[in-house]
């Protein structure tokens, strides 16, 4: 039954979590507005950011209100899970959050190394709102690692890095986490 559970919450929030990531990162890049996906996804969160939009200002082109429910949700997220809150789920929500974001970027570089392989449409809005985040992540790898004949190694190295800041930022908050937990009497 727990499993079932815990199945059903990471499902839940994992998807709201990712749609506000989603926003975030279109509203780092300037994704354009004319994207139907853009708009529609702007339309489904508009309702729920627009309170805290309201409060918490904005920092240049970063919407810390958007940042914040992220965390927000991250935080409840983990409570639902451990069934308890305190420091160790702001600690876990942190994680839930940072490993979220790295499989949504490792999941749109996959698609735009594959969508690079077919020759995708570049009129296709998906495709547009892919290039869109992708292409300003690999831009300063792709300056200072020249492509080889048609392999274009630049995402790979992204890749790469990512996964390894995401493995370090990773145990950094397993370590906290262990730290954090109530020694069980043997």
């Amino acid at each position: 039954m727990f499993s079932i559970y815990s199945l059903v919450i990471n499902f839940l929030f994992g998807t709201v979590v990712w749609l506000l990531l989603t926003r975030l990162l279109l509203q780092l890049v300037r994704a354009p507005f004319k994207n139907s996906f853009v708009q529609s996804l702007y339309m489904l969160l508009g309702p729920v950011l627009r309170p805290f939009e309201k409060v918490i200002p904005r920092y240049g082109n970063f919407n810390i209100a958007v940042a914040a429910l992220v965390f927000f949700v991250g935080v409840i997220w983990a409570t639902a899970l451990s069934l308890s809150f305190g420091l160790l789920s702001l600690v876990l929500g942190t994680f839930l959050v940072w490993q979220s974001l790295y499989w949504l970027l490792f999941l749109l570089l996959v698609v735009f190394v594959i969508a690079s392989f077919v020759q995708a449409s570049p009129h296709n809005e998906i495709m547009q709102v892919v290039n869109a985040i992708v292409k300003p992540m690999v831009a300063p790898f792709r300056r200072l690692i020249p492509p080889i004949g048609p392999l274009d190694l630049s995402v790979g190295v992204l890749m790469l890095t990512l996964t390894v800041a995401y493995q370090l930022v990773a145990l950094g908050l397993q370590q906290i986490m262990l730290t954090l937990l109530p020694i069980a009497p043997l």
